[in-house]
């Protein structure tokens, strides 16, 4: 057979979300656990990122890889009442170390919103993109 020229994303990730509730923003910072066939990743997450009081919730949702550079695609809620839902896009890093973009969804107060995003292999990855990104630093490399 042919050798997959695919990048490899499957297993346990970081992913750290910026986001606001009543006015505050708040960064989110959870596991998620990628399973990927081809350019398909089905993504679920394995803890919350915040308290469920805060506004933290589980989620699961599918990202498409696109030329092992950007990756685009949806999640939603997978607990009780929760109502959010919405879209991501990320640029994958050259060397696929982690990965910075955006969420927009329907938010806890039923608004549409967005914030940051970014995935990497360990928590103080993610986390450090995030602050990058909010410092306006974006892009794949951020």
């Amino acid at each position: 057979g042919m050798p997959s020229l695919t990048i490899d994303l499957s297993g346990e990730w970081w992913a750290s979300w910026q986001t606001f509730r009543d006015g505050a923003e708040k960064i989110a910072t959870q596991q998620v656990e990628c399973k990927q066939s081809g350019e398909m990743i089905q993504v679920a997450t394995i803890t919350h990122g915040l308290s469920v009081e805060e506004g933290g919730y589980h989620w699961s949702g599918e990202l498409r890889l696109w030329d092992n550079e950007i990756l685009m695609g949806w999640y939603a809620a997978t607990e009780g009442s929760v109502r959010s839902k919405g879209t991501m896009y990320f640029a994958l890093h050259p060397h696929g170390f982690h990965m910075a973009g955006r969420w927009v969804g329907l938010g806890y107060d039923g608004r549409i919103m967005t914030g940051w995003g970014s995935w990497a292999k360990t928590r103080e990855g993610a986390e450090a993109v995030i602050e990058r990104l909010n410092h306006g630093i974006g892009g794949a490399n951020a």
